[in-house]
């Protein structure tokens, strides 16, 4: 009996997701989409110091991929390389996304690893992994003090900002 209130949770829980991503395709598909402020100028910079640039998202891959032709993002111009849920059997905050993509680039140390992003999963994800620094940005998913709860290296306001971060604590 318990293992049928299992399985039914779950498929209630698929169905509610599968109801989630078509609304939000929708939105997307129908809604402006705009890049993060300063994003492609950080990508340039991050490029100039052979440093790679992976996008890692809780979005499925297809959700993923829309999102980044809308905004005109393409693979090894843009970005190296984008991982999604759709990747990885575990989701935020488990680092799974980010050990792929150290196993993709040959990164065996996660201090070299940078973890940018918009919410408290996100820094937990970048803690979880290891990675050198783990940084909240306040132009997404939470503010200032949601991100601060979560005890992350730095929280900064602009993406270009991470530059002289990187600087401070070398590559």
């Amino acid at each position: 009996m318990k293992e049928y209130a299992h399985n039914s949770e779950n498929k209630l829980a698929q169905e509610i997701y599968q109801d989630f991503i078509g609304l939000l395709s929708f939105a997307y598909k129908n809604l402006q989409v705009t890049q993060q402020p300063n994003a492609v100028e950080l990508f340039r910079v991050l490029k100039q110091r052979n440093i790679k640039i992976v996008l890692n998202t809780g979005y499925d891959a297809e959700t993923a991929e829309f999102l980044v032709s809308k905004l005109g993002w393409k693979k090894a111009v843009e970005f190296d390389c984008l991982i999604t849920a759709s990747d990885v059997e575990k989701k935020r905050p488990d680092p799974e996304m980010i050990r792929l993509a150290m196993e993709i680039y040959n990164i065996q140390n996660p201090k070299e690893v940078v973890k940018i992003g918009d919410s408290i999963i996100d820094i937990k994800e970048g803690q979880n992994a290891g990675c050198g620094l783990s940084i909240g940005i306040t132009t997404g998913a939470h503010n200032y003090q949601q991100l601060q709860s979560a005890s992350p290296d730095y929280i900064i306001n602009d993406l270009m900002q991470l530059v002289p971060i990187l600087d401070s604590v070398g590559k």
